[in-house]
């Protein structure tokens, strides 16, 4: 099975189709406070979108496994080379400072629950693993061969 770089890149360099979403076998979510972890979730079957911008060097990710709210922002399309590090753009409120990692082991997106106060602020951490699955997709269209 194609690792999720290869998935991604394939998806941005065919015309179709516009948008492509992602089956994770497991997503890790840990919520730290001033850098300690205090909270941890494990998900099965974790999904996301990804959504082709028309004439530009940026795409759209939809969050749709998460903890309390769906949401999503843009960033830069991969390049060729790992890892691939790119801020999260757009970010909803109350989100903050979102950086998005893509690597040979998975994905990962961190960002910030803002808050009034820094002692109140949460760092969360969202990571993608295992043999993704590519839904109501054939596995040529997907570019998986087969």
């Amino acid at each position: 099975m194609p690792t999720i770089h290869t998935v991604i890149r394939h998806f941005f360099a065919t015309e179709n189709p516009r948008s492509l979403e992602l089956v994770f076998p497991e997503l890790h979510i840990v919520l730290f406070h001033n850098g300690i972890p205090f909270h941890t979730v494990t998900k099965t079957g974790a999904r996301l979108r990804i959504q082709k911008l028309r004439h530009s060097n940026m795409a759209k990710m939809w969050v749709l496994d998460h903890l309390v709210f769906r949401f999503s922002f843009c960033f830069t399309i991969p390049c060729s080379t790992l890892p691939h590090l790119c801020s999260m753009e757009q970010l909803p409120g109350p989100l903050a400072n979102g950086l998005l990692r893509l690597d040979q082991d998975g994905l990962v997106l961190e960002f910030l629950i803002a808050a009034p106060s820094k002692e109140l602020q949460v760092q969360v951490q969202h990571r993608y693993s295992g043999e993704i699955r590519l839904p109501n997709q054939p596995k040529r269209a997907a570019g998986l061969g087969g």
